[in-house]
């Protein structure tokens, strides 16, 4: 499976290249550890380290993280009925590691149509090869893209399905409530206006289920949407992700090999809130 080529290629790829650290500023810090790299970028520990731009830090971050998000696209996947769509072309905003292709090439393989990720990052660029090497789909990829100007200057035809995944949680540090109401603008004017008329459009939103990063504001997506459906899906027990469902279970779809857990700490347990959505 496409998880396992590529989790491969990222474990083989972190043993194999040197430690990029020298102009660093969190190096001092983390001791060329890319997990506290990781963790000084999530939970701002240090405050010292604010981007991915380090190809080993973004292999460390693929096998930490790739069954996870995996999972939880698995999961989603699983709210719709495939029978409604031809075929899924697949526009991921913020692709990252692609773990959502690799919850398609699970569930429904024979479905995938095309697949575009974007992402800011140019530092993907060496997984991303690998991945159009190893898929046996139609991927290609954009880095060094702005989503949000990408949306204002382009027309986006021929896809029906956007994947927007750990993106909202990003955007809400940086543009705020106002600037995610004009990015769903811009994703309904750019994207969904323009969408196939063989197939619903789908549109799923995975993200960290806490209010202080953004999750609440996806509703104003629903305000602004015509003639769809949607659930929201979440992981926890707790309910404050307002009228959403619990899944039955958190846990991931894949067996872990322990020294792989142990070597990069790898993230199991599902915990997103998410927001599925079929528009008409």
């Amino acid at each position: 499976m496409l998880i396992d080529e590529i989790i491969n290629f990222c474990d083989a790829d972190y043993d194999s290249i040197e430690c990029n650290c020298d102009d660093c500023s969190n190096a001092t810090i983390c001791g060329h550890d890319c997990k506290e790299c990781l963790d000084d970028i999530h939970y701002h520990r240090n405050n010292l380290r604010s981007d991915y731009s380090c190809r080993k830090l973004l292999d460390y971050y693929v096998c930490r993280y790739s069954y996870k998000y995996c999972s939880e696209i698995r999961y989603a996947l699983q709210e719709i009925d495939h029978d409604r769509y031809r075929d899924f072309s697949i526009l991921p905003l913020g692709c990252g590691g692609a773990a959502d292709l690799m919850a398609f090439d699970e569930v429904c393989s024979e479905k995938i149509n095309k697949y575009y990720g974007i992402d800011i990052n140019e530092y993907w660029d060496t997984i991303h090869e690998q991945i159009k090497c190893v898929s046996g789909y139609k991927v290609n990829f954009s880095t060094n893209v702005d989503v949000l100007s990408y949306l204002r200057t382009n027309n986006i035809m021929n896809y029906n399905v956007i994947i927007i995944e750990y993106l909202i949680s990003f955007f809400y540090k940086e543009i705020g409530e106002m600037g995610i109401s004009q990015f769903f603008d811009d994703i309904i004017e750019s994207i969904v206006s323009n969408k196939r008329y063989d197939t619903p459009m789908l549109i799923i939103i995975n993200d960290v289920d806490s209010c202080y990063t953004g999750r609440d504001t996806v509703d104003m997506l629903i305000d602004k949407l015509n003639n769809f459906t949607y659930s929201k899906k979440r992981f926890s027990p707790s309910s404050y992700y307002s009228d959403s469902e619990q899944y039955d279970t958190n846990e991931n779809f894949y067996v872990i090999d322990y020294d792989f857990q142990q070597k990069y700490c790898v993230a199991k347990t599902c915990n997103s809130a998410q927001l599925i959505i079929e528009v008409e």
